[in-house]
């Protein structure tokens, strides 16, 4: 498959790099930043683009990897007919591309991208198409990055990636917290791995709130207290952990611990 690649980001780093060892040909890269673009197309032994009018018309596939904001702007100065463009949002709807392109829908992998990203690592690829062929065809190529394809309307996409944001941007804001505040306290961060991967098992088998544990859920407000005290100068810190707690306490305030074990 001819691939045109639109963007230079990790997004595009990621399919890129994915693309290629599967065996498919990254005709060219454009980015805004033409050096940004020079950088990736050697990567992927391709030819960047300076100017997105030059584009290819021949490719088999246009993949829009740039930030949601620039999507509106950029697909006014594409004009591809009936090929094959896709973007990589979990927030746009399909439809900001149907001036562009008369086949149109969205990859979007469900993960935390960065350059270095593993793409050999599993992740989940929500899919959706301008008609009912170009579904199969998105079908048929997200098949080849993963094996967990999801079809989802634009309404639900959006849900999925706001609860995304709470799973692992927000959770790993927390842990970035954590960190800053072990750090300040000479602990090792490290300590807490085995706690933190034992929890991300645990959801996998059990629903969340039947694994709840800590001093809010027991209505320990003793603990909570020694725990607030602690954080005095840690203002952001402890703005988050009052607010947690406060959830937590509502949540599971009628409730019983369903493990006695679980006393963290």
């Amino acid at each position: 498959m001819q691939i045109t690649l639109i963007g230079s980001g990790n997004v595009a780093h990621f399919l890129g790099l994915l693309f290629l060892q599967l065996n498919h040909t990254i005709v060219e890269v454009h980015s805004k930043n033409f050096l940004h673009a020079k950088s990736l197309a050697l990567k992927l032994h391709s030819n960047p683009i300076a100017n997105i009018n030059e584009l290819s018309q021949n490719s088999d596939l246009y993949i829009l990897a740039i930030s949601d904001s620039a999507l509106v702007e950029v697909v006014k100065d594409l004009n591809l007919s009936n090929k094959l463009l896709i973007h990589t949002s979990g927030t746009v709807p399909i439809s900001v591309l149907a001036e562009s392109s008369n086949n149109y829908g969205v990859i979007w992998p469900m993960r935390m991208i960065r350059k270095s990203t593993n793409f050999k690592d599993p992740f989940t690829a929500f899919i959706n198409g301008s008609s009912n062929e170009v579904i199969n065809q998105l079908n048929t190529i997200a098949s080849q990055l993963t094996n967990k394809i999801v079809l989802a309307d634009d309404s639900q996409r959006l849900k999925m990636h706001m609860v995304a944001s709470l799973t692992s941007n927000f959770s790993n804001h927390l842990f970035y917290l954590a960190k800053n505040y072990c750090d300040s306290q000479n602990i090792d961060f490290k300590h807490f791995y085995s706690l933190i991967e034992e929890s991300s098992i645990a959801i996998q088998n059990e629903s969340p709130d039947q694994l709840q544990a800590g001093p809010a859920f027991r209505g320990d407000l003793q603990t909570v207290d020694k725990h607030l005290n602690l954080l005095i100068g840690y203002d952001e810190i402890r703005n988050v952990y009052e607010v947690l707690t406060k959830s937590i306490l509502f949540t599971h305030s009628n409730k019983k611990a369903p493990d006695s074990t679980k006393e963290i």
